[in-house]
């Protein structure tokens, strides 16, 4: 009995190793994810200025990068980590698109920040 169980485990092992091949199912190429953190000083009160860094996976098929920011105040920047002054407080969207040579890709994020108003009062919800 413990012979036939033995043959039995290792044709499944077989099995097992010959279907992880990538013969059938080959994995496609990494994709590029646009993504970024910003730094706010002044503890995020008005005025502000804002360090934006790309923190993006950009894999190597990709090409040359290009960076297009839209900082949600009628601004824009093509640097990679550009640094941008907000005068007045509020919420503004902000916006990486990436744009790809060799693959041909064109990702963006978005994350809203908030720039405080250093003259508001009460409790902030």
């Amino acid at each position: 009995m413990r012979k036939i169980l033995l043959v039995v485990l290792v044709g499944i092992s077989v099995m097992v190793l010959e279907s992880c091949s990538d013969d059938g199912f080959p994995v496609p190429p990494a994709s590029t994810v646009s993504k970024f953190s910003v730094s706010i000083d002044n503890d995020e009160f008005a005025p502000a200025t804002a360090t934006f860094t790309k923190v993006s996976i950009i894999p190597d098929r990709a090409g040359e990068v290009s960076y297009a920011w839209n900082f949600g105040d009628g601004t824009f920047s093509s640097e990679q980590n550009p640094v941008h002054f907000y005068p007045t407080s509020g919420a503004y969207e902000v916006t990486l698109v990436l744009v790809t040579s060799e693959s041909a890709e064109i990702v963006e994020s978005l994350q809203t920040i908030v720039i405080k108003d250093p003259n508001a009062t009460g409790i902030p919800v």
